[in-house]
C-alpha cells in the first residue's frame, strides 16, 4: 500500500505462529514516515479479542520504524491487520500476513 504524508512508503505487517498449540506468536510491523525527527509511531492490531496495543517505534533518521513483539500470547484476528498512528495524527492501515 502506498501513502503519504507523516506516515510515507510502505507499511508491512507479518505474524510468525511459532507453535499454534501454545498459542505463541511473533509480530513485526514495519514502515517508513516522512517526518521523523520528533516523531513516534504506535501500532495496534487487530488480535482475537479485538483492537490490541503492539508497541511504538522511535523513526531512524531515514524515517524507518519497525515493531517487534517475539513469543506473544496477542493471538491474530482471522483477517490480522494494523494501525500505525504517528504522533503527527496520520494514520495508515495494513493487512497482516500470516507466516
Amino acid at each position: 500500500m502506498r501513502t503519504t504524508g507523516a506516515l510515507g512508503g510502505l507499511l508491512t505487517g507479518i505474524v510468525g505462529i511459532l507453535v499454534p498449540s501454545a498459542r505463541r506468536y511473533d509480530w513485526g510491523i514495519s514502515g517508513t514516515t516522512s517526518r521523523p525527527a520528533g516523531n513516534s509511531i504506535r501500532v495496534e492490531v487487530t488480535s482475537s479479542a479485538g483492537v490490541t496495543p503492539l508497541g511504538t517505534a522511535t523513526p531512524a533518521a531515514n524515517g524507518t520504524w519497525r515493531v517487534t513483539v517475539s513469543n506473544s500470547s496477542i493471538a491474530p484476528s482471522s483477517n490480522p491487520g494494523a494501525a500505525a498512528r504517528s504522533a503527527f495524527c496520520t494514520v495508515r492501515t495494513s493487512p497482516v500476513v500470516a507466516q
